[in-house]
């Protein structure tokens, strides 16, 4: 996928611009941060697998990942 294939898929996204990822989340339980060729180079967990996130938890998350720099 590229990153526009990426984003035209995202409910949500948001950009780090300091490591030069964004943040996608196309609903489910989990967040990809993808590099700008679209190579997916982070995921994790926000909700169990039997549950979706809600966007204010998948704000939080990537918010929280960008200020932080923390991707697993």
């Amino acid at each position: 996928m590229t990153l526009d294939d990426w984003l035209r898929a995202a409910r949500l996204a948001r950009r780090d611009e300091a490591r030069g990822l964004t943040l996608v989340w196309l609903g489910g339980h989990g967040v990809h941060a993808v590099d700008d060729q679209g190579r997916e180079v982070s995921f994790w967990n926000i909700a169990s697998h039997d549950a979706e996130a809600t966007e204010a938890e998948v704000l939080a998350s990537m918010d929280a990942a960008i200020a932080t720099g923390g991707y697993p």
